[in-house]
Protein backbone atom coordinates (compact mmCIF):
# COMPACT_ATOMS: atom_id res chain seq x y z
CA UNK A 1 0.00 0.00 0.00
CA UNK A 2 1.27 3.40 -0.93
CA UNK A 3 -0.18 6.12 1.30
CA UNK A 4 -2.73 3.62 2.58
CA UNK A 5 -4.07 2.90 -0.89
CA UNK A 6 -3.76 -0.56 -2.49
CA UNK A 7 -1.47 -0.71 -5.52
CA UNK A 8 -0.88 -3.27 -8.24
CA UNK A 9 2.62 -4.66 -8.55
CA UNK A 10 3.96 -7.05 -11.13
CA UNK A 11 7.06 -9.22 -11.03
CA UNK A 12 9.10 -9.19 -14.22
CA UNK A 13 11.00 -12.12 -15.71
CA UNK A 14 14.14 -10.83 -13.97
CA UNK A 15 12.40 -10.89 -10.57
CA UNK A 16 12.15 -7.10 -10.27
CA UNK A 17 8.89 -5.39 -9.31
CA UNK A 18 7.24 -3.10 -11.85
CA UNK A 19 4.06 -1.01 -12.04
CA UNK A 20 3.23 -2.28 -15.54
CA UNK A 21 2.41 -5.89 -16.48
CA UNK A 22 4.50 -7.65 -19.09
CA UNK A 23 3.11 -8.73 -22.47
CA UNK A 24 2.23 -12.25 -21.38
CA UNK A 25 1.48 -11.44 -17.75
CA UNK A 26 -0.43 -14.01 -15.73
CA UNK A 27 -2.35 -13.11 -12.57
CA UNK A 28 -1.31 -15.43 -9.76
CA UNK A 29 -2.96 -13.61 -6.88
CA UNK A 30 -5.62 -10.93 -7.33
CA UNK A 31 -6.03 -10.13 -3.64
CA UNK A 32 -3.42 -10.50 -0.96
CA UNK A 33 -0.10 -9.42 0.46
CA UNK A 34 3.49 -9.81 -0.64
CA UNK A 35 5.79 -10.89 2.15
CA UNK A 36 9.56 -11.21 1.88
CA UNK A 37 11.20 -14.51 2.66
CA UNK A 38 12.82 -14.83 6.05
CA UNK A 39 16.56 -15.16 6.75
CA UNK A 40 17.89 -17.56 9.37
CA UNK A 41 21.08 -15.65 10.18
CA UNK A 42 22.56 -18.28 12.51
CA UNK A 43 21.93 -21.94 11.97
CA UNK A 44 23.98 -25.14 11.78
CA UNK A 45 22.64 -27.24 8.92
CA UNK A 46 24.06 -30.70 9.44
CA UNK A 47 24.44 -30.47 13.21
CA UNK A 48 22.05 -32.90 14.89
CA UNK A 49 19.98 -31.66 17.82
CA UNK A 50 21.87 -32.77 20.91
CA UNK A 51 25.18 -32.96 19.03
CA UNK A 52 26.78 -34.96 16.28
CA UNK A 53 26.47 -34.84 12.52
CA UNK A 54 23.30 -35.42 10.52
CA UNK A 55 23.12 -38.00 7.73
CA UNK A 56 21.78 -37.08 4.26
CA UNK A 57 18.18 -37.67 5.32
CA UNK A 58 18.64 -35.41 8.35
CA UNK A 59 20.25 -32.67 6.24
CA UNK A 60 17.31 -32.71 3.87
CA UNK A 61 14.81 -32.70 6.75
CA UNK A 62 16.50 -29.62 8.26
CA UNK A 63 16.49 -27.77 4.93
CA UNK A 64 12.84 -28.64 4.25
CA UNK A 65 11.82 -27.50 7.75
CA UNK A 66 13.51 -24.13 7.20
CA UNK A 67 11.91 -23.69 3.78
CA UNK A 68 8.47 -24.65 5.03
CA UNK A 69 8.78 -22.04 7.80
CA UNK A 70 9.27 -19.34 5.16
CA UNK A 71 13.06 -19.10 5.35
CA UNK A 72 14.54 -18.42 1.90
CA UNK A 73 18.15 -17.76 2.98
CA UNK A 74 20.20 -19.67 5.55
CA UNK A 75 23.46 -18.39 6.99
CA UNK A 76 25.11 -21.57 8.17
CA UNK A 77 27.45 -20.62 11.02
CA UNK A 78 29.36 -23.90 10.76
CA UNK A 79 28.60 -27.51 10.01
CA UNK A 80 30.37 -30.77 10.77
CA UNK A 81 29.40 -32.11 7.32
CA UNK A 82 29.51 -30.95 3.71
CA UNK A 83 26.08 -29.52 2.87
CA UNK A 84 26.81 -28.44 -0.72
CA UNK A 85 24.61 -31.22 -2.16
CA UNK A 86 21.60 -29.19 -0.96
CA UNK A 87 22.56 -26.48 -3.49
CA UNK A 88 21.39 -28.75 -6.31
CA UNK A 89 17.81 -28.52 -5.01
CA UNK A 90 16.10 -25.43 -6.48
CA UNK A 91 13.14 -26.04 -4.16
CA UNK A 92 15.23 -25.43 -1.01
CA UNK A 93 16.50 -22.27 0.66
CA UNK A 94 19.81 -20.79 -0.49
CA UNK A 95 22.69 -21.38 1.95
CA UNK A 96 25.62 -19.09 2.71
CA UNK A 97 28.23 -21.15 4.55
CA UNK A 98 30.84 -20.26 7.13
CA UNK A 99 32.50 -23.62 6.50
CA UNK A 100 33.56 -26.35 8.84
CA UNK A 101 32.24 -26.22 12.41
CA UNK A 102 35.21 -25.54 14.69
CA UNK A 103 33.58 -25.71 18.14
CA UNK A 104 34.53 -28.47 20.52
CA UNK A 105 32.21 -31.50 20.27
CA UNK A 106 31.35 -31.15 23.96
CA UNK A 107 32.25 -28.53 26.53
CA UNK A 108 31.21 -30.71 29.45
Amino acid sequence: MADGEPVELFVGADGAFTAEPGRDAEVLCADGWILPGLVDAHCHVGLRFGGGAEDEEGLLAQAVTERDAGVLLLRDAGSPVDTRALDQRADLSRIIRAGRHIALPSAR
